[in-house]
């Protein structure tokens, strides 16, 4: 009796050991949720995730990075597509640059296409330095940056290739954003450099979503989110601007994921997980290169209070135990409802500016319009604003208001995106203002009331 109970238990634990190779299987739990409290000891106190037992289809992606595509890894490549192939539940495979090998020429471009062919899920793709910016044939065996012009005709290659009709884009994924961020400018020395248009679209981006768990995908990573790494200066290791960036990740906390490629970083590396990965509110995933003998598939579970990121192993197959991770995002909902919940109690608080750009004798105007961003108004009032319209787009939608000087109007009146604008109030002499604005060279008194929020000013110019 003894023995048969015995092969009996053994039985038992091989039979489960078989139905926990795919964490994401639907006929075995991940094993985090075992209970429904579980507590995780973690240096970075990170808040675990409690299982909602609700039934979320198309929420596992797989992330892969630096490619670097060539006849060498091609067959590492193509088993770990296999690999991405098998997951349960995928939305999609998403690509965080550098997928050619050196500069991203036609010839290039074509191997890359004839690899992703093995592909059955949908892929999403960011480039990399290796895509974009660099010229089409070596000069003297070594790469030479490319122009503009050549730089622009890659973008338009690569948003081909990846049927794209924006090279920054969006998705929405079982309750998430998630934003694909390029390295298009088309001047700059940085490797991973975003354009002026990118980042206004990830300010507009998360002004209008800012009770919706984010994540990011770009080819760099953050700055400070590994320890020391001598093979790139930090201009070339992150994503830059860097400072503009950490800005507007500091005033969108909503933003807890980043997954980047680009420094090569290996599971077997001590910057791979650890508690220096997360910068302010942002956790920054470093995703793995495929090398020729050897290759990672990050594996991202979305969950409505969080995500679970794990490493697999593209030769075995399984997943690494020590690099489980547990994210919760800061943003508390209803899921029954799913409504953001706010307190009864909660004011809400806005930024107003007043301010005169002195447009008439300004020749920096697109700096007053970076500098009017970065303060990141609700609603901004500026004076001396003739031709100013353009450069202060960034900082939301502009409506011409008080009183015109040679055809052109001398005040404005800035919005943030995403803030409701009444129909009613436009085209009036000052719309969204109840009470008008003063001489378009001074002001006094000024009652703003947009989106609910109600202000007086008492300023003098």
């Amino acid at each position: 009796m003894n023995k048969i109970f015995r092969l009996f238990f053994v039985f038992f634990l091989l039979a489960n050991s078989l139905l926990a190779t795919n964490p994401f299987s639907a006929e075995k739990k991940l094993e985090v949720f075992d209970t429904t409290s579980v507590n995780f000891s973690r240096t970075d106190k990170e808040t675990a995730i409690e299982d909602e037992k609700l039934e979320v289809k198309n929420n596992v992606i797989a992330i892969m990075a630096d490619l670097h595509t060539r006849q060498d890894n091609l067959k590492m490549i193509e088993k770990a597509f296999s690999r991405v192939n098998s997951l349960n539940n995928l939305y999609g495979l998403v690509l965080t640059g550098d997928l050619c090998r050196k500069i991203g020429s036609p010839a290039e471009y074509k191997l890359l296409e004839s690899v992703l062919k093995k592909l059955s899920s949908p892929v999403f793709a960011v480039p990399g330095n290796h895509d974009l910016i660099y010229k089409d044939h070596f000069v003297n065996g070594e790469k030479r940056r490319a122009s503009p012009g050549e730089k622009l005709e890659k973008q338009r290659r690569f948003k081909r290739l990846f049927n794209l009709k924006s090279i920054y884009y969006t998705r929405r994924v079982a309750g998430h954003l998630l934003i694909f961020l390029p390295n298009d400018s088309l001047t700059g020395l940085p490797l991973v450099l975003l354009s002026d248009d990118a980042l206004d679209f990830l300010r507009k981006t998360l002004r209008e979503n800012p009770d919706t768990p984010t994540i990011v995908f770009c080819h760099a990573p953050i700055q400070n989110s590994y320890g020391e790494k001598k093979t790139l200066p930090p201009i070339h290791a992150n994503v830059q601007p860097a400072a503009r960036i950490k800005k507007i990740l500091k005033a969108n906390p909503q933003v807890y994921l980043w997954f980047a490629g680009h420094l090569h970083i290996t599971p077997g590396q001590k910057f791979y997980h650890f508690k220096g990965n997360k910068v302010g509110n942002t956790n920054v995933i470093h995703v793995p290169p495929v090398k020729n003998d050897r290759a990672w598939v990050q594996v991202l579970r979305l969950l409505p209070n969080g995500a679970i990121v794990r490493t697999m192993d593209v030769k075995s197959g399984k997943f690494l135990k020590k690099h489980n991770r547990v994210f919760a995002h800061r943003i508390k909902r209803d899921f029954k409802k799913n409504k953001p919940q706010r307190k009864k109690s909660e004011k809400k608080s806005a930024r107003i500016v007043v301010v005169n750009a002195h447009a008439g004798a300004n020749h920096q105007k697109k700096q007053f319009g970076e500098w009017l961003a970065e303060l990141e108004p609700e609603v901004a009032l500026v004076s001396e604003a003739k031709f100013m319209a353009p450069y202060m787009r960034p900082a939301g939608r502009v409506f011409n208001a008080g009183l015109e000087t040679k055809g052109q109007r001398e005040v404005a009146v800035v919005v943030r995106d995403g803030l409701p604008v009444s129909e009613s109030d436009r085209g009036k002499v000052s719309p969204d203002l109840g009470l008008g604005i003063a001489h378009d060279r001074w002001w006094t008194m000024v009652q703003t009331r947009v989106a609910k929020v109600k202000t007086r000013i008492y300023s003098l110019h």
